[in-house]
């Protein structure tokens, strides 16, 4: 009796699935190209360090009040020590972008890393304090475009796009950088 059971539910089954697939073949199927456009929307939804294979254990996301997000930034395991540090001053730094380029800033301090689901561009800051792992920040396109630039001009920096600025802070402070754009005509290069 239960064999039969079985044998019915397992039947059953395999119907409804050739039913279901034969109600999708009518459906658009992927192309080469949407194929991609999946594969780049999941890559540009990754954390951006652990893409670098580093183990992240903490960021910070910037956000607007109603949520939407200019960029993250994550430290690896290696900057454990420096997390108390550099969480002191963030109150400051958030009124300070409010002063100096009217930006309403909200912090959230993340355990863990930190994503930025419509990245558009990367800057990776190399040799931080003295540590060797990289300080990945990644933006969306308004934060290339109402942050990191105007903030980079009001420190003084001459840059006028979101891939100079990221070297020319980099180089100011005698550290290396590297800019990545994922969206092509959309990074502010």
């Amino acid at each position: 009796m239960k064999k039969t059971i079985k044998l019915g539910l397992i039947v059953l089954a395999i119907s409804a699935t050739l039913h279901f697939c034969k109600e999708l073949e009518g459906e658009e199927k992927l192309d080469t190209n949407g194929i991609l456009q999946v594969l780049l929307l999941k890559k540009n939804s990754a954390s951006e360090g652990e893409s670098l294979g580093l183990t992240i254990a903490y960021s910070h996301r910037f956000t607007r009040p109603n949520g939407e997000i200019f960029f993250c930034r994550e430290y690896s395991t290696a900057y454990l020590e420096k997390k108390a540090e550099w969480e002191e001053g963030l109150d400051d730094f958030v009124a300070e972008m409010k002063t100096g380029i009217d930006l309403d800033l909200k912090i959230d301090l993340i355990d863990g890393p930190c994503v930025v689901p419509n990245k558009v561009s990367a800057c990776i800051y190399e040799g931080v304090d003295g540590i060797n792992d990289p300080i990945p920040y990644a933006y969306s396109y308004i934060g290339e475009h109402e942050y990191l630039v105007p903030a980079m001009q009001y420190y003084g920096f001459t840059s006028t796009t979101a891939k100079g600025a990221c070297q020319e802070a980099a180089t100011s402070s005698g550290i290396g950088s590297i800019y990545k754009c994922y969206v092509q005509g959309q990074c502010w290069e």
